[in-house]
């Protein structure tokens, strides 16, 4: 989240897809979506490329629609490693 506040005070906006809202905001990062997903899969499940593509156009959608910083945005996808 270092690079992401450096690539921010240059003024180009970012956003962070969270496995772990809850270090996401305690780092305090800009801008983050929140899918509901194991560590490690953050854009969705493998082989679901349609999550996939869903998971990251909504990320860029809120790239635009969140205005307060540090605002986290769950995200209605959910995917559960089966171990």
């Amino acid at each position: 989240m270092i690079v992401q506040r450096a690539i921010e005070e240059v003024g180009i906006p970012t956003i962070i897809i969270a496995a772990l809202p809850p270090v996401v905001r305690q780092n305090g990062a800009p801008r983050a979506v929140a899918p509901m997903v194991p560590m490690g899969a953050n854009a969705g499940e493998p082989n679901n490329p349609e999550m996939q593509r869903g998971i990251v156009k909504d990320a860029l959608k809120q790239l635009v629609e969140i205005e307060s910083p540090g605002k986290i945005v769950p995200l209605p996808y959910e995917y559960n490693a089966k171990v």
